[in-house]
């Protein structure tokens, strides 16, 4: 299990970091369009990583409400037959 779980790990830091990099490109692009000048890279950093994980818990409160009601909807669909 160690060795899986070190790659599940692995995987999802590198996935992470993706996307906070991304979100920094993002943020980039934003300053330049507006003008405005770049904050230091610590700062950009830690931004990306607030937008990232705010993002993030967004999509999973998301994803949750979305299976919710697929399940709602599956045991409503069986209920029917059970009748």
């Amino acid at each position: 299990m160690g060795h899986k779980h070190d790659k599940k790990i692995g995987l999802k830091k590198r996935l992470q970091d993706s996307e906070v990099k991304i979100t920094e490109s993002i943020l980039r692009w934003k300053h330049r369009k507006e003008g405005s000048p770049l904050p230091d890279k610590e700062i950009l950093e830690q931004q990306s990583r607030r937008v990232t994980d705010q993002a993030n818990t967004i999509v999973t409160k998301r994803l949750k409400n979305i299976w919710s009601h697929i399940k709602d909807e599956y045991k409503k669909t069986q209920d029917k037959e059970d009748r």
